[in-house]
């Protein structure tokens, strides 16, 4: 079990990477958009973050469409 910015970081960074290739109607800040607004929010993660929640590669995928 790992946690932390270590690990969110690659995730992030693999999502980004997947929704820029899948989604070529979008630009890098819409791709920045789609993973931030797609997030699940957390109750405990509220204010601790940009996003209050837990990454979502497939919504963030899907995201405005």
């Amino acid at each position: 079990y790992l946690s932390g910015t270590s690990m969110s970081a690659p995730m992030v960074t693999g999502t980004a990477a997947l929704v820029y290739s899948a989604r070529t109607d979008l630009d890098l800040m819409g791709v920045k958009q789609a993973i931030l607004n797609s997030a699940v929010p957390l109750e405990g993660l509220a204010g601790r973050m940009v996003s209050g929640g837990m990454l979502n590669a497939y919504d963030a995928i899907n995201y405005g469409r």
